[in-house]
């Protein structure tokens, strides 16, 4: 499935690469700094236990940008890089411009979409149709998914999708991880592209804090757009950092189109995995960014009544 560890990335790499600044204040966050408590810095131990699986290009910026984010990461929970293997995954992102190169992962990506296609066609009795399946798991009739299925003789990507290359790699590389993330049976997963690290809105040290406070009904918590509320206030809660510091941490519904693209991290939960492409089954997808903001986490569908589709904060 091209998906390594971290564990090469080692400490000696980092200072290597001339990263052993302190990256600890290169980051910004929705909430205040309450100060600091110099009597829990040497109690303080970080409570994340949330797998984080990085999407990577490959390229050597990718690879700069990773060892940054380890860094980083490292810092502010204290955490040996032994241990930050146990909890991060790096993967190859899709370049569909390339197919049929490295086009398994892009099968495995819609693995799982395959097999929801095939039960909605025994489910209607074995009628074939857009929204109820067919035997073969083909995904041809489906908005933006099905461009695998249409792809020409050499098995490339075809030119009326030239335009739209970029996005289709974007979906296809975050469909992969929540693949990744129902395979794995994880309750929650962060996501995180090589940037997303640096654009973060919450201390990082809250990670664990976070996975604690979110709602039980939670499919998706943004973490990288907290200029944009999104809705009304549903929990503030504090969090200490490693250094003592406290921080108010804010938790929104988002229930409110703003309008916004870049979903560069963000947690899922387990359930999302199923609701996800359930949706995509039968009704395709879209722009991976916009689609899940402004549309599946705002709009009720028919599945879901007169409530969004997707549980988002």
């Amino acid at each position: 499935l091209a998906v390594v560890g971290v564990t090469a990335m080692s400490r000696r790499n980092l200072s290597q690469a001339g990263v052993e600044q302190s990256l600890s204040h290169s980051h910004s966050y929705v909430g205040s700094r309450l100060g600091q408590n110099p009597a829990v810095v040497d109690e303080w131990k970080s409570s994340w236990k949330t797998p984080l699986l990085i999407i990577s290009t490959g390229s050597e910026e990718d690879r700069f940008r990773i060892k940054k984010d380890l860094q980083m990461l490292h810092q502010q929970h204290r955490m040996p890089y032994e241990d930050l293997a146990q909890l991060v995954s790096v993967s190859y992102g899709v370049n569909a411009q390339k197919w049929p190169e490295a086009l398994s992962l892009s099968e495995y990506a819609v693995r799982g979409l395959r097999e929801e296609v095939k039960k909605l066609f025994v489910a209607s009795g074995g009628v074939e149709g857009k929204e109820t399946g067919n035997a073969e798991g083909s995904l041809a009739e489906l908005p933006w998914v099905g461009v695998i299925d249409k792809r020409d003789e050499q098995g490339r990507l075809t030119p009326d999708w030239f335009s739209f290359v970029h996005h289709v790699g974007c979906l296809y590389a975050h469909m992969f991880q929540w693949q990744l993330v129902r395979d794995r049976g994880y309750p929650h997963a962060i996501i995180v592209e090589t940037d997303g690290i640096e654009q973060t809105d919450v201390p990082l040290s809250s990670f664990g804090d976070i996975v604690a406070h979110a709602p039980a009904d939670m499919d998706v918590m943004i973490m990288n757009l907290g200029e944009h509320r999104g809705g009304p206030l549903l929990e503030s809660f504090v969090s200490l950092g490693p250094g003592g510091e406290a921080s108010n941490v804010n938790i929104y519904r988002w229930v409110e189109n703003q309008e916004v693209a870049g979903l560069c991290v963000y947690m899922v939960s387990q359930q999302f995995t199923q609701k996800i492409f359930s949706y995509i089954a039968k009704h395709g997808a879209d722009m991976v960014d916009a689609w899940l903001l402004d549309r599946m986490c705002i709009n009720p569908t028919e599945e879901s009544g007169d409530k969004p589709y997707l549980n988002c904060y």
